[in-house]
């Protein structure tokens, strides 16, 4: 009997549970990605300073190091600077958190998914499940939106900018590769 609990147990942890993202040593990517965060129809402001990374310009953006940051007051892009970087450990980096219902700012304010109110995700304009543990990728524009109807969400998709482009292609913290 002992034996079945111990296989069942391996078999549990081997297959049933999801594993942490690896993320990678810093420098492993450089990539960027569009993003806008919107509760209850109003866009969360993240070109703030207490979101930003300073970047001193003695120094490559390359040498950040963060493993994903905002700068320059611009809080439309997520700079990426490791492989594994998660939506959620970039919301962590900013004193945000999610679990697998709700997402908490850094002021402590908490929204969850209830009867009367959720959370949507898209990438790309697709609508994807819960983005909390979903990798980062170059380009991508994602909107994460909470309490949103479908009229709300298509003029929020209008609003993610393409300035992660720009960044890929510009000596300003441009892709590395």
């Amino acid at each position: 009997m002992r034996r079945i609990i111990l296989a069942a147990l391996a078999m549990l942890l081997l297959f049933g549970c999801s594993q942490a993202p690896k993320l990678g040593a810093i420098d492993s990517a450089h990539e960027h990605a569009d993003f806008k965060v919107y509760v209850n129809n109003v866009a969360f402001n993240f070109s703030q300073g207490k979101y930003m990374e300073e970047i001193p310009t003695s120094i490559t953006c390359s040498q950040s190091t963060t493993l994903a940051h905002l700068h320059d007051m611009d809080g439309d892009v997520v700079h990426k600077h490791a492989t594994g970087v998660t939506w959620g450990y970039f919301f962590s980096a900013l004193n945000m958190s999610f679990d697998d219902s709700c997402f908490v700012t850094d002021t402590g304010e908490k929204y969850c998914n209830g009867e009367n109110a959720k959370w949507r995700f898209y990438v790309n304009r697709a609508e994807v499940g819960w983005i909390a543990n979903r990798e980062m990728h170059n380009l991508e524009k994602v909107l994460i939106t909470y309490n949103a109807t479908n009229e709300e969400i298509a003029r929020q998709l209008d609003t993610i900018t393409d300035k992660a482009r720009r960044q890929n292609t510009s000596e300003v913290c441009g892709a590395t590769s």
